[in-house]
């Protein structure tokens, strides 16, 4: 099923994506979300970008526990400006989990290297 899933991930259409988006590269201004920096920019489906925040947003820094409020607040002010298809829904929880896990693979390797 998974792979059936990632498979799927290939055919949705790609546009230019930030693909490093995280809390530390939004700018915030009396609550709100004024700009965005530090721009890697690669050529993927939008929902990468969204799980990549989702999963920063969803994981506050220094912290174990999902935040499904945060979660939901940035999924729904994702689909007002940009409209998520039935797949994409789908993929979203893989690419929440995918930074989950790069970032157990990078503290892996942190510890193996020193």
């Amino acid at each position: 099923m998974l792979f059936s899933i990632f498979s799927d991930f290939k055919r949705l259409p790609k546009q230019l994506i930030h693909g490093d988006l995280n809390e530390m590269n939004a700018l915030f201004k009396d609550g709100e979300n004024v700009g965005i920096i530090d721009f890697a920019l690669s050529y993927d489906p939008a929902v990468y970008d969204l799980g990549e925040f989702s999963y920063w947003i969803a994981f506050p820094w220094g912290t174990k526990k999902f935040n499904n409020g945060r979660f939901k607040l940035i999924v729904d002010t994702f689909q007002k400006n940009i409209s998520l298809s039935a797949l994409e829904i789908k993929l979203l929880p893989y690419m929440v989990l995918r930074r989950s896990m790069m970032d157990i693979m990078l503290t892996l390797q942190y510890y193996w290297l020193n």
